[in-house]
């Protein structure tokens, strides 16, 4: 046996041996039920490779064997299927008004899920330390259970984010990085991305799943922030404008309404969640009959439009 003088010759050998091992298990998932042979000719890896590889996987309990299965070739082979009893993933989404934390499946099912409603544009250290303590809540709960690592997702227009950062106001000196602040408490895999991206990505998925094949996909979200990214065969581009550079708040109307960050007449104030429940206090009184005298958040105002409710109505009409 001969072992390599290079240096770094061992961790590149780890990295393989770890990239080997998350393409089997990316395999796995998208084929749900398969066999050793059949992910052999999926990868393109030899299946002595393979056979290693499945073995290790079953060994940490990420595989399970489901019994015989019929191949490509007719033979009944043993299958193979994700151990979906081992493995979680955490899930936080951050809005303006709120954030929910959530444990899923990794077919994305959402097992459960807490919302704790706070203001994280006032101080999101204290929303981070709040955020913490209720993962640690979800995972003691789960115990037993592999977490696979950490997603967060949050809503453009919000000034604590620079790139992914966590900036105080008026404090840049202690700006951190999300997933690093993250990766320090749980020890596992983060991953930041603004909740427009997400949007537009599970869209093109969706599109996949359905055999529609685009190759370019733009997709415009509008909640508490208006985002828009654009996927390019399978991969969200990446946008260069940050924090308040973004799609929302570009103007449309420069002698509009002053934005929070300083332009006038934005699109945020036009058509986003906070300029809905404005346009519901502002024209109330021209519709007293009404029933959204004082609704508390957006979900009343959706529930009044289905009801055919007339100032729910004529702020649709307006806002779209």
């Amino acid at each position: 046996m001969t072992t390599s003088n290079k240096p770094g010759a061992g961790k590149n050998s780890e990295v393989i041996q770890r990239q080997n091992r998350q393409l089997v298990l990316r395999l796995v998932k998208e084929k749900q039920v398969t066999s050793r042979i059949e992910l052999a000719s999926l990868s393109g890896l030899k299946q002595a490779t393979i056979t290693n590889i499945v073995n290790d996987l079953l060994g940490m309990g990420y595989l399970e064997e489901t019994g015989l299965i019929e191949s490509a070739n007719g033979r009944r082979v043993v299958g193979l299927q994700l151990n979906l009893e081992k493995m979680r993933v955490l899930v936080v989404r951050i809005t303006a008004s709120y954030y929910a934390a959530g444990i899923y499946d990794v077919y994305g099912e959402c097992l459960s899920v807490k919302k704790e409603f706070i203001d994280t544009y006032q101080d999101f250290e204290e929303t981070s330390r709040s955020i913490i303590a209720c993962l640690k809540k979800c995972m003691r709960g789960c115990s037993g259970k592999h977490f696979l690592g950490l997603g967060i997702v949050f809503h453009g227009g919000n000034p604590a984010f620079r790139d992914e950062y966590l900036k105080p106001q008026g404090e840049p000196e202690k700006s951190t990085r999300l997933h690093e602040l993250f990766y320090n408490v749980f020890k596992m895999p983060v991953f930041v991305h603004k909740f427009g991206d997400m949007v537009a990505y599970y869209a093109w998925e969706r599109k996949e799943r359905e055999q529609e094949k685009v190759h370019t996909l733009v997709c415009l979200s509008v909640g508490y922030a208006v985002d828009c990214a654009v996927v390019s065969y399978g991969r969200v581009l990446p946008n260069r404008l940050d924090g308040y550079g973004e799609y929302g708040h570009v103007s449309i109307d420069y002698g509009g309404k002053p934005c929070q960050c300083g332009n006038r007449g934005c699109i945020h104030g036009f058509v986003s969640v906070e300029a809905v429940m404005g346009m519901v206090k502002e024209k109330s009184a021209e519709y007293p009959q009404s029933c959204l005298t004082d609704p508390e958040n957006i979900r009343e105002v959706i529930k009044a439009y289905y009801d055919r409710d007339p100032l729910a109505l004529a702020i649709y009409e307006k806002v779209a």
